[in-house]
């Protein structure tokens, strides 16, 4: 069955959308709201768009569980003697001379606490060699219609449900092993918990992310996963982000896996996700970033969580902080 071309194209017609491109109506803007009622006029429109990218995945969704979609078959390219193996991914090379320094931080921390895990890291020219991905998607991501992110979903899918094991982003830090109880579950990440503490700090800190709302549809951290071998759960995913990109050139979503990972554990795949375990705990850190280092601080924050999400992104490094600290110190000697 054919896909609508603009089937994922978000309807951003609201003059509240479109004030960034004319300065006038970006002036008149700021004159008119308050910065706080600035941020939640932002935080509804990202939940708008989100509610988009839901409906158009259960479009797909339902194609897809009534077998009416072609599936796009990934394969392994080697036979790994055990699954206890952590995937990692850098695109641009794995030499570490070349890497950021919170990459290099990130890779060196995985290595001191891999425990008994073989730790392997592809980049854009070794990915073949474990992997036959289609065709359409090497292309799609030359020509920069799938971006590096983008990417990065497809093969940690196809990776952890051909082979299992674990998948870490590289911008992950471990200050810990990683719990046993959490490697045997079938399927981990990180996810929204209605109990969490302060919220509302959460919600400051990023307010596309993080949020109570039960409309809200960005509810997992896939920056780390545990999964069994041909898991069921990571096919299904796996099987709609093909189809997604065989019949879409691009995202205007960023975090569109997200949406697609609510919208089936709330439906297909319910008491498929796992256990339930807070996603602002490997956030902490990353919250803290800019605060006075203390060896106590630090210590009270790897109490909470044994991984933390950091970004290469982040320039600024303020002084005696704890991300100077991170950078600059051998924190892991």
């Amino acid at each position: 069955m054919p896909i609508p071309d603009n089937l994922f194209i978000l309807d951003r017609s609201s003059p509240l959308h479109s004030y960034k491109n004319n300065w006038i109506k970006k002036k008149l803007y700021r004159m008119t709201f308050s910065k706080l009622e600035r941020k939640k006029i932002q935080q509804e429109l990202y939940l708008m768009d989100s509610i988009q990218i839901a409906e158009s995945w259960r479009y797909l969704i339902d194609l897809y569980f009534q077998q009416k979609l072609p599936i796009t078959q990934t394969d392994t390219k080697r036979s790994l003697s055990s699954s206890k193996v952590i995937w990692q991914y850098w695109g641009q090379g794995i030499n570490k001379e070349s890497l950021p320094e919170i990459v290099k931080l990130c890779f060196n921390s995985i290595d001191r606490f891999k425990d008994d895990y073989t730790v392997i890291r592809l980049d854009d020219s070794s990915v073949k060699e474990y992997l036959d991905i289609p065709e359409y998607i090497w292309q799609k991501k030359t020509s920069k219609s799938i971006s590096p992110a983008f990417f990065s979903d497809i093969l940690r899918l196809a990776l952890l449900y051909h082979y299992g094991g674990i998948w870490i982003d590289s911008t992950m830090l471990l200050t810990d092993k990683i719990p046993k109880t959490l490697r045997s579950e079938d399927l981990f990440m990180f996810q929204r918990n209605p109990e969490a503490q302060n919220k509302d700090i959460w919600e400051n800190f990023n307010h596309t992310y993080f949020r109570w709302d039960s409309r809200h549809k960005i509810n997992v951290l896939n920056s780390f996963i545990i999964a069994k071998q041909n898991n069921y759960s990571i096919k299904v995913l796996l099987d709609l982000l093909l189809i997604y990109w065989k019949f879409q050139d691009n995202s205007d979503f960023y975090l569109f896996f997200q949406v697609l990972f609510d919208e089936l554990t709330k439906h297909e795949l319910k008491n498929k996700n796992g256990i339930l375990v807070d996603d602002t705990l490997p956030h902490l850190l990353q919250l803290n970033l800019d605060s006075p280092f203390s060896q106590e601080h630090l210590n009270n924050i790897k109490k909470y969580c044994f991984i933390h999400k950091l970004s290469h992104h982040k320039k600024t490094i303020e002084k005696c902080s704890l991300h100077e600290y991170l950078l600059t110190t051998d924190y892991l000697s």
